[in-house]
Parts: structure tokens; C-alpha cells; sequence
């Protein structure tokens, strides 16, 4: 399309998506004069920045220039924004409107011009949502700029591309590397040097990184690969390049391409590959070493990558044979020309490697999809019932080149035959029902994990007899696994992963099949998480090849020699039989032959005939690698923690809580284990330990340390020199301690990002030490009987997202306390728990630093004043709890996120507002609510009618307040409702009719639904709390998840007239039913026996008549 965009777009004042991508479409100033020409360009029109509910925005390659409008910062909800190919855009004026858009995820500026934007990573870094971040070819200057709380904004980044840029500058010293959650990185051409950081290694989340073309070689021919705007080579002096060092990579255990093509200053393959072996389950595919100065001999150990397909090694110096274990599987492997390599290949192989490359090779034939096969895609796709992300979008019908099914999305064909051999749907947001693939004959890799597909397990999968790769894990199949199914002997990876949704359990069940034994080239085998048992396991002795196994869950308890059994897998690196009921033995397990066990968890199991303790210590003892250990919940060793495990000095995982009985009087041994990271000890009695602050101190590495519950005596003592400068997560929850808490050593670890004091009863003033904590998330100190102050400023703690003090502070005022909370550019505090903390003072209505709070508990203070107004901007804040202080005034307007009121004991007064919760208003939406108490005020007025229109409510307390006249009728359309109080008011008239619409108080729903105590709250919040309900004249409290088993009415003490409904006897849920003192005539309902749930009927105090129903 050309012309103008149109301000006519405006009409459409609810848009949420808008895609002109890839048009001539201009903006105003469709005209622009530039070089004494007219070039047909415009901007971009600033009317756009009055969608307000746009999520998504894709302008990429139009005819653009100038800058952003600043109307842009207006799109406060925007998620997707594309900007890419749009070249002749520039920011002179900055980016700073950037900062406006909180929500955004997706940013991609690829070729726009921001060579005027000096403080780019900064502007970035104010973007807390941001996943995907795309800036290649963009001119950038500087990428070694320091950002003090990037750990804190940009946490979520998963994707970085900052190709192309020519940064010229020290690659350790770029800001991007302790981001630990990215997945991928690129850097090609941009003529980095030096030393990879060390801080590489904690990126465990890696799956692509891309060093290429950063080294500047003065022969080299940059011309062919580079733009026009690139930066000549005559410019630039020779760039030595990039070194990796060995500990780089080891712990990259997700990295699946590792691209250094031209950039690496030296290298030596046998180090390369042997630090990545180091992995217990190997996933790189792609290694692309060509052109970097690599000496050494091809080491065996690659033969332990078996998921390599593509390899190249081009002009190096690497000598010696290819290693047979790689020979045998060079059907999955591209080695590009050796020419610069003297590397000889078996004459078998080297055929093969020919006929693979050509196979790979760019199509030159025109080769499309097979009509039959296209169309068993298209009959695949119709089952599809949700495909919210839009994956499946190009597989449609239309003209050839939109027909051809191998440019879809998601599907790979081969060039020769046309035949579609990978099919990949991981992780594409799918649901529906799938339809056999059968046609798909010549299928190598199928991929559908991830997804929510209904339906039983697909037994065609034993129809692809060329299957290589299979993945079915986290979907959403039930049933057995079929016995019939003859899963090709070929197939490399079976993972029947499936573990519980928050609705459901969708596990396999059945017997695990012994067939399984025949996959002689199984490396991985995971059947985690399922409902399946096994009597035997002796089929996994003919697994020679396999390297990881989990069984977490399925049921072992019958397989007495699982032991002997694991032992007959020499090649076990990694084996997880987590909850499986196994069995102990007393018999010798010698010879033993788990040299190469890397990773082991056997944890909660609590073998019925127990270890004896110097079996545990062999089987333990020769595991020599051994780098995890889980024992948790476990009696395989019992009495004194054994110092053998010292010997483990590979160890970097080591859990031993909730071993019964367990205890240690010396923990010396802990110190021989230089390189654990995660050690945990609940509930392991370690009382007669005074020196252990002093012996974790001398483990540098350790990064997560738990000792909840081990009768610790104290953590007062003072560390001479701190060696934990990597610790992060500490809980020494449930220790009494009873010292003043300045006084603990770990004040001075600023690195902890998770400290748990709950029950340790310290007391006094929390230290200004916290101050400097800035890394702190969470801050969780319960229960510690109201013996501490917190005075201590935190404005500087940006990252903090969880602070929890109730009942532990002896007074404050709550006016000062907010005010010293963080004040950053970004808050991250989302939990704010004060309750029971003695707190006086009023709520401030300026509380513009708390806007991502999501939950806000201040019950039982003594908290006065007014509900502010302020808290409206409150606009992320999903629980409020307010009840037992002594707040007065009017309830104001409340964010439309709030989930759960609860104001009950205060002083309030005055009718609700008449906006509260109104479907269709704006400013206030509160259809999604779900508990609302009000109870125990002064409120006054009329019930408002908008209360029948909060469709999801469970929850509706207004008891004891002073609302007068009738009960709306459109009460009765909350299907939802299973808790009624309106007890103790002034309301009159009769019961409303149509009381069977509430289908909440219900046995069928019920029956449909569950028991509702497993009901979800919001994202990563437990909502814990009382909840008072007055039954017969006595208070009784309900946590939150038991008032959802409570399903009751309660109108008494009310003016209500007229007879009981007959209706009321459908709602045979009900459990408590109390209409007493009303002025209700008439009978009692004749079937009101058939009320079967009904534990508590009160119909007192009222003018009824008749006899009482012999049903009763």
C-alpha cells in the first residue's frame, strides 16, 4: 500500500494492534526536500500516541524520517514495538520517551540511526519489561557504559543484538554481563578484544553466542560481508581479537550455538571441547570455529556432543584423526572444507559428509512442499482452537509462493526431495486437539512440547521411521503410554515429560514400558512427573549410551536391585529418581562403577529397608565427579552427618534438609568443598556448632545457603575477613537467636539478594549497614514478637521486592516508613506485609514511589486518618488489607486491579461509591474481584446495583454496617458466589427471587470445579489472611484457603419481610443458613431436608408459621 496515514484511525479508539509494516504508507510531511530533491518520506504521525490501549506497534521498513513524536511516551501499555529497516529515522532529540513505556517486551530499532543517543544502555535500562532488544546496524557509540541497578531493571532480558555497530572497546568490558537470564547474544563485527569476563560463566541461561567477524585481520576482505556504512579496515589498526578462557564455558550447560568465526586471537580444541564436557547434559548443535588460530589435537571427548550437527573448522591447525565416537555419527554433522586443517576422516564417512552438505546446500531447483503433505498441516492446524501468538498464521491458503508449506513457520524441508523432515512447535502457545501427522513420512525432529494439546498420547509418532529428535514434554496428553507403539530405534531424545497444571494433573499413566530398551542410542530418557510405576528396570542395562535419566516420581518401590541396575550404565552421567519410594538394601554393592555420575537426586525416599550406613558411604564414596547431591527428605543416612562427604570435592550442589534425625556436632569438612555454590542443612541439629559463621565463610563460591530449623544458638559473631562475596540467598529462618540483630555477621555481605530471619526473635534496630544492601529482593522478618525498630533508611534499595515485617517492629509510624521505602526510577517492591506492628499515624496520599506494589497488609495497627485518595495510583495493587485499625471517612476510588478488600473493623462511614466496580467504567473495574469485606464499619446508604455486576465475585461481606432498603435482585447474578454476610444492617423488604442462579452454592458446581481452596491468586503472591464469619453468635476466624470450603447465607439481624423463597432449597451446597431475627411470615420451605450440606440453619426470631417440615 501507498499514500498518507490517515488521522481517520482515530476512530478506532479501543485499537490494541497495528501492523503497516513493509508499506509506502507516510505520515505528514509526505513530501520532504532533501539533497535539492523531493523524496517521497514522512513521519511518523503523532496522532498514533492517542491509542492509549495499544499493545503492539510494527512500522518496520516504511518510508520514514525525522524523529519520534513525543506523543509516543502516551502509550503507556505498548508491549511490541518495530521500528527496524526504517533508516532514514534519526534521534537527535534523544530516546527519552522510551521511559514511558513500562510495559514494553519487544524493542526492535535495527538500522535506525541513534549514533546522537550517548546514554542508549541507560535509556534501556529503564525498561523493566523488556525480553527482546534488538540494535544492529545502529551506529551506537558506547557499550561499556556502567549501570548501577541493571541487575534490578533489566532482569528479564532474553534476547540481545548489538551486531554490526563496530563498538571497538575491551569485550569485558561491555555492561551487558552479569544480565544472567539472557539467551542469546550477538556481537558480530563490532571489533571486540580481549578477555571474555569471568562473570560468563554464571550465565547458565545461554543458548546462543555469537563472537563472529570481531577480529581485524589487515589481509582480510571485509567488503563482501559489510554494508556501505561500516567503517573501512584501512582505519583501523590489527585487532588482536577475543580470548576464552576454559572456565567461560563450562557451565554453559544450555548453549546450543557458539559461533567465534573469525575473532578468537588463539585457542587449543582439546581445551575448548573439554571444558564444555563438563556439562552433564550437552545441548550445542552448532560450533563454527572457522578462521581463529586453533592448534591442538581433535580430543575423543567430542564425541560426547551427540546433539552436533554442524561443525566447522576451517583454517586452523588442527592435526590428528577425527575420533571414531564422532565417525559414527557424521550423518548429523557438517564439517566444512578441511583445507587449511590436516584432519583425516574415515573413507566411510567422508561419502556421507558429501551427500549431507549437498542436502543442506541453498536450493537452486525450486524445490517446494509436497501437496500431501501441506495439506496433513493444514488438517493440523484446524484442530487448533487458541493460537494466541499468532504462530501458526502463515500456514494458510493462497498464492504459490504462500502455499509453499516450506516457508511456514515452524516447518523445515529438505531441498532435494521437498519433504518436510523438522517440524518445530516448542513453546508456540498452541491448544486444541491434534490430528494424526502420518503423512509426514519423511520426518526427522518433532517438536510439540510446550504447548496444551488435548487428547490422548500421539501413537503416530511410531509411524517416522526416520525420527532422530522426538519432544513431547510439558503438553498436555493423558492416558497410557501405548504398549503398541514401536518408536523407531533411531529416535535420539524421547522426553515424555508431564507434569501438573494448576487445574488439572495431565500425566501418563500406566506401567513405564519395557519396550523403552530397545532405544539402543538413547542418551537423554525423561519420564519425570508422571502417574507410571515399574516392577522391574532391568531393560535400562541395555542402554549403553545413556547419559541422563530421570524417573522423578514414578513409582519404584518394587525394583529392589535399582541399584545394581544404575550400576550396569557406565556411561550415567545424571540420574534423578526424586520421590520414586525406593527401596533400601543391606546387600554390598561392589564393584561399584559410578565414576562418571555427575549429577545425583534421590531425595524423599524413604527406603523402607534403610541403607546401612557404611553401604550409603560406599555408595556414596565412589562417586567421584559427583558436582549435585540431593539426600533431602531422605533416611539414607541416619544419626551424625558423615565428614566423608568432605571427600565429594567436585560437589557444587549439596542438599541434606529434612533428613529425620539428623545432626552434627563438626562441620569441618564443609571447608574441603571449595567449589559448593548451593548448600542446604534444614532442620539438621547443628546446637552444639558455635563456630559456624566461621567455617562457611572459608567456602568462597558459595552462593545459596540454607539453615532453617537447626537450633542454631546465635549469629552475632564477627567474620575477620569476608570471603562470602558471592553469597546471595540466606535463610536462617526458625533459629532462636535472641540477640540484638546489629550485631549478625551478615550484614556486611552486600551481594545477598534473599535474606529469611522469620522466628530468630533478634531484637533492637535493624543496622544502617542495610542501607548499602542494594542488591536485597526480598527481606522477610515474621514472627519475631514485636522486639525490633526499623529507622534505617531504604530509598537505595531499588531492587527490593519483598519486605515482610508483621509482628515484629515494637512501634513506628507508618507516615515515616513509607516515606523511607525505595525511590528509584523503577521500583521493584511489589510486597509490603506491616501487620500487627503497633503502627500509628495516617496513610500519606503521595505514594508515587510504590506503584508496582501488588500487595499492602497493615492489619491490626493503630493506623488513623482517612483512606487517601493517592492509592489510586496504586495501579498494580491487586490486595488490600486494612482491617482492625482505626481509619475513618469515606471508602474513595480504588485501582481496578485490587483482588481482594478487606477494610472490615474500622470507623469507615458514608455510602460506597457509585463508580465501584461498574463493568464498563475506566477508571474503576472490578469484574475480576474476588473477596470484598467490609464488614464492621458505619457504611451507610443503599446496597448499590453495581454489586450484581462483579460476575466473578466469591466473597461478600458487608455485615454489620447500616445499609438500609431492598437487596438488589441482580445480586443473584453472582454465579460465582459462594459466601453471602449482609448480617446486621437496616435492610428491608423481601429476599430477592431466582436464588437457584447461585450456582456457587451448589453441589454440581462443586462437583465441575473442585474443591475451591486450591483457588489461584495472582502471579508469584499467596494471599494469606483471616477472615471472621459470625455463625450463631460466635466469631470464627477462616485462613483464606479454608473459606472457600464455607458456603453460606447469612441475612440475619435485618428488617427483611415476606416468605422464605422455595427456591433456596436448590443451593444445596449451603453449609450455613441463618436468616434470624428478620420479619419473615409464611412456612418453611417443604423440601428443605433435601438441603444435604446444610450443617447450621438458624430461621429464628421471625414471624414464621406452620409446621416444621417432617423432612427435617
Amino acid at each position: 500500500m501507498a499514500g498518507l496515514i490517515s488521522p481517520s484511525l482515530l476512530a478506532l479508539e479501543h485499537l490494541q494492534y497495528l501492523d503497516i509494516s513493509w508499506n509506502r504508507l507516510k505520515g505528514p510531511d509526505g513530501r520532504i526536500p532533501e539533497f535539492g530533491r523531493i523524496l517521497e518520506f514522512g513521519r511518523i504521525p503523532e496522532f498514533i500516541g492517542s491509542f492509549r490501549n495499544l499493545r503492539y506497534l510494527n512500522l518496520s521498513v516504511m518510508p520514514l524520517v525525522g524523529t519520534v513524536p513525543p506523543q509516543l511516551n502516551n502509550l503507556s501499555k505498548l508491549q511490541f514495538l518495530d521500528l527496524s529497516g526504517c533508516d532514514m529515522m534519526n534521534f537527535k532529540s534523544g530516546m527519552a520517551w522510551i521511559r514511558h513505556l513500562p510495559s514494553l517486551q519487544y524493542l526492535d530499532l535495527t538500522s535506525v540511526n541513534l549514533s546522537a543517543v550517548d546514554d542508549w544502555p541507560h535509556v534501556m535500562n529503564t525498561l523493566p519489561s523488556l525480553r527482546f532488544l534488538y540494535l544492529s546496524e545502529c551506529r551506537l557509540q558506547d557499550a561499556n557504559q556502567s549501570l548501577p541497578h541493571l541487575g534490578n531493571n533489566l532482569t528479564r532480558l532474553e534476547s540481545l543484538d548489538l551486531s554490526k555497530n563496530f563498538l571497538e572497546y575491551p569485550v569485558a568490558s561491555c555492561w551487558f554481563w552479569n544480565l544472567t537470564r539472557l539467551k542469546h547474544i550477538i556481537l558480530s563485527w563490532n571489533y571486540l578484544s580481549g578477555q571474555l569476563p569471568d562473570t560468563l560463566e554464571d550465565m547458565t541461561s545461554l543458548q546462543l553466542l555469537d563472537l563472529s567477524y570481531n577480529r581485524i585481520d589487515p589481509f582480510f576482505d571485509y567488503d563482501m560481508f559489510l554494508s556501505s556504512e561500516a567503517p573501512s579496515n584501512e582505519n583501523h589498526s590489527y585487532i588482536d581479537g577475543i580470548t576464552i578462557m576454559t572456565t567461560n564455558l563450562r557451565n554453559l550447560c544450555n548453549l546450543e550455538i557458539l559461533d567465534p568465526t573469525h575473532s578468537l586471537s588463539s585457542g587449543n580444541i582439546t581445551e575448548l571441547f573439554d571444558s564444555m564436557a563438563q556439562c552433564p547434559c550437552r545441548k550445542l548443535q552448532e560450533l563454527r570455529l572457522e578462521n581463529n588460530n586453533i592448534t591442538g589435537i581433535l580430543p575423543k571427548s567430542m564425541g560426547l556432543f551427540y546433539r552436533l550437527v554442524y561443525l566447522q573448522l576451517t583454517l586452523n591447525n588442527i592435526t590428528g584423526d577425527l575420533p571414531p565416537e564422532i565417525a559414527a555419527k557424521l550423518v548429523l554433522l557438517v564439517v566444512a572444507t578441511a583445507a587449511a586443517c590436516s584432519i583425516s576422516q574415515p573413507a566411510a564417512t567422508t561419502a556421507a559428509t558429501n551427500a549431507l552438505e549437498q542436502q543442506l546446500r541453498p536450493d537452486d531447483t525450486g524445490v517446494s512442499c509436497l501437496p500431501h503433505e501441506r495439506d496433513a498441516l493444514l488438517t493440523f492446524k484446524q484442530g487448533i482452537t487458541s493460537d494466541d501468538d499468532g504462530f501458526l498464521a502463515s500456514w494458510r491458503r493462497g498464492q504459490e509462493e504462500e502455499e509453499d508449506c516450506c516457508r511456514w513457520r515452524g516447518v523445515t524441508c529438505s531441498n532435494r526431495t521437498g519433504h518436510v523432515v523438522k517440524l518445530d512447535l516448542g513453546d508456540s502457545g498452541l491448544q486444541g486437539q491434534i490430528s494424526p501427522l502420518i503423512s509426514l513420512e519423511q520426518l526427522e525432529y518433532l517438536d510439540l512440547s510446550w504447548n496444551e494439546f488435548s487428547g490422548s498420547f500421539p501413537a503416530f509418532v511410531g509411524c517416522f521411521k526416520n525420527l532422530r529428535y522426538l519432544n513431547l514434554s510439558h503438553t498436555s496428553f493423558t492416558g497410557t503410554f501405548p504398549r503398541q507403539l514401536s518408536i523407531p530405534s533411531n529416535v535420539w531424545n524421547i522426553l515424555t515429560e508431564f507434569l501438573t497444571s494448576p487445574t488439572r494433573i495431565l500425566l501418563l499413566a500406566g506401567e513405564v514400558p519395557h519396550q523403552l530398551g530397545n532405544l539402543s542410542n538413547l542418551r537423554e530418557l525423561d519420564l519425570g512427573y508422571s502417574d507410571m510405576h515399574a516392577t522391574h528396570i532391568s531393560w535400562l542395562a541395555h542402554l549403553h549410551f545413556l547419559e541422563y535419566l530421570d524417573m522423578t516420581y514414578i513409582n519404584l518401590s518394587m525394583v529392589v536391585d535399582w541399584t545394581s541396575v544404575i550400576n550396569s550404565i557406565p556411561s550415567l552421567e545424571s540420574l534423578h529418581l526424586s520421590c520414586c519410594s525406593l527401596p533400601g538394601t543391606n546387600q554390598s554393592m561392589t564393584p561399584l562403577n559410578f565414576t562418571r555420575l555427575v549429577e545425583l537426586d534421590v531425595s524423599h525416599n524413604d527406603f523402607g529397608n534403610p541403607f546401612s550406613t557404611s553401604n550409603a558411604l560406599e555408595f556414596l564414596g565412589s562417586m567421584e565427579n559427583l558436582r549435585y547431591l540431593d539426600l533431602s527428605g531422605t533416611s539414607l543416612l541416619s544419626g551424625g552427618v558423615p565428614p566423608q562427604l568432605g571427600n565429594l570435592s567436585n560437589l557444587r550442589h549439596l542438599d541434606l534438609g529434612f533428613m529425620p534425625n539428623m545432626y552434627s556436632t563438626d562441620i569441618s569438612w564443609l571447608t574441603h568443598l571449595q567449589k559448593l555454590e548451593y548448600l542446604h542443612m534444614d532442620r539438621v541439629n547443628l546446637s552444639t556448632i558455635t563456630n559456624w559463621p566461621l567455617v562457611v565463610n572459608m567456602i568462597p563460591s558459595l552462593k545459596v545457603l540454607y539453615l532453617r530449623g537447626c537450633s542454631l544458638q546465635s549469629a552475632n559473631q564477627s567474620l575477620p575477613h569476608l570471603n562470602l562475596t558471592k553469597l546471595e540467598d540466606l535463610d536462617l529462618s526458625h533459629n532462636y537467636f535472641g540477640h540484638p540483630i546489629k550485631s549478625c555477621w551478615f550484614w556486611e555481605v552486600k551481594g545477598i539478594k534473599y535474606l529469611f530471619l522469620d522466628e530468630t526473635y533478634l531484637d533492637g534496630p535493624f543496622p544502617e549497614a542495610l542501607e548499602e544492601m542494594t542488591s536485597l529482593q526480598e527481606l522477610n522478618f515474621r514472627a519475631n514478637g514485636n522486639l525490633a525498630t526499623m529507622t534505617v533508611d531504604l530509598k537505595k534499595l531499588c531492587e527490593l521486592e519483598v519486605l515482610a515485617l508483621f509482628v515484629s517492629l515494637s512501634n513506628g509510624n507508618i507516615t515515616k516508613f513509607i516515606d523511607r521505602l525505595p525511590k528509584c526510577t523503577y521500583t521493584s517492591l511489589t510486597m509490603l506485609e506491616l501487620d500487627h506492628n503497633n503502627l500509628t499515624g495516617e496513610l500519606p496520599n503521595m505514594m508515587e514511589h510504590l506503584t508496582s506494589l501488588v500487595t499492602l497488609t497493615l492489619v491490626n495497627n493503630s493506623i488513623s486518618g482517612t483512606i487517601p485518595l493517592g492509592i489510586m495510583n496504586l495501579t498494580s495493587l491487586a490486595l488490600l488489607s486494612l482491617t482492625l485499625n482505626r481509619l475513618n471517612g469515606q471508602i474513595p476510588l480504588l485501582p481496578k486491579s485490587i483482588f481482594k478488600l478487606d477494610v472490615a473493623m474500622n470507623n469507615l462511614s458514608g455510602h460506597l461509591p457509585v463508580e465501584f466496580g461498574a463493568p464498563d467504567l475506566e477508571v474503576l473495574d472490578l469484574s475480576s474481584n474476588y473477596i470484598t469485606d467490609l464488614s464492621r464499619n458505619n457504611l451507610d446508604g443503599t446496597l448499590p446495583t453495581w454489586i450484581g455486576d462483579l460476575a466473578g465475585l466469591r466473597l461478600l461481606q458487608l455485615s454489620h454496617n447500616m445499609f438500609y432498603g431492598d437487596i438488589p435482585v441482580n445480586i443473584t447474578n453472582l454465579t460465582k458466589l459462594q459466601l453471602l454476610n449482609l448480617a446486621g444492617n437496616n435492610l428491608s423488604g423481601s429476599i430477592p427471587q431466582y436464588l437457584s442462579n447461585l450456582i456457587g452454592m451448589t453441589l454440581i458446581y462443586h462437583a465441575r470445579y473442585g474443591a475451591l481452596r486450591y483457588y489461584h491468586y495472582p502471579e508469584s503472591h499467596e494471599f494469606l489472611y483471616d477472615l471472621p464469619l459470625v455463625m450463631k453468635h460466635q466469631e470464627l476466624k477462616y485462613r483464606s484457603y479454608e473459606v472457600f470450603d464455607m458456603v453460606v447465607i447469612d441475612m440475619s439481624l435485618n428488617h427483611l419481610t415476606g416468605e422464605i423463597p422455595n427456591e433456596i432449597i436448590s443451593l444445596h451446597g449451603l453449609v450455613n443458613l441463618n436468616l434470624s431475627w428478620n420479619h419473615l411470615s409464611g412456612k418453611i420451605p417443604e423440601n428443605i431436608g433435601a438441603m444435604k450440606s446444610l450443617e447450621s440453619l438458624d430461621l429464628s426470631r421471625n414471624n414464621i408459621s406452620g409446621e416444621i417440615p417432617p423432612i427435617l
